[in-house]
């Protein structure tokens, strides 16, 4: 494991045309992203023409997997076993990659800060960020991050807001 590798890691469910049409437009999205690995479990009954498209389409060394114990959290805590970066980012067949510079950028903050965990979803409109008003919080070229120790759990806690 080198500084910055990533992992695209998804355990994915294709049921129907629509949903096979919307992964495959959210896989080919991440292109620019330079992941050291993709690790993909697809289930449901399009599972294999999504995997030939994975397979045609891959950008990185790329693992399919077609595992279906009836617990989408059990078979993704077990297929996590497979990844080795130190970074993962956790795929939905449905996101698209609007920026793969940005990802790739926020990936080279997260190592320059040894960052551990990224919400990329824009603060959820603020909601995330006012989680943590009462934490002074940090920024890097283009992250904006914390340390988390128990002073900050602490101070989270008080100020706890739903997300939904």
């Amino acid at each position: 494991m080198s500084l910055g590798e990533i992992t695209l890691f998804g355990n994915i469910f294709l049921d129907n045309e629509e949903r096979f049409v919307r992964a495959c437009d959210s896989f080919i999205s991440m292109r620019g992203v330079n992941f050291n690995k993709i690790i993909i479990n697809i289930r449901g009954s399009f599972a294999r023409k999504f995997e030939d498209f994975i397979h045609t389409n891959s950008f990185a060394e790329t693992t399919v997997y077609r595992v279906e114990s009836g617990s989408w959290f059990y078979d993704s805590l077990k297929l996590t076993d497979k990844i080795d970066s130190e970074y993962t980012l956790v795929w939905l067949e449905d996101m698209i990659c609007m920026s793969s510079d940005d990802v790739n950028n926020a990936v080279t903050s997260m190592c320059e800060t040894s960052s551990d965990i990224l919400m990329y979803t824009f603060w959820n409109q603020g909601k995330y960020i006012d989680r943590y008003r009462n934490v002074d919080l940090l920024s890097h070229d283009f992250i904006t991050f914390l340390t988390t120790r128990l002073k900050i759990i602490n101070l989270y806690n008080k100020t706890r807001t739903p997300i939904l």
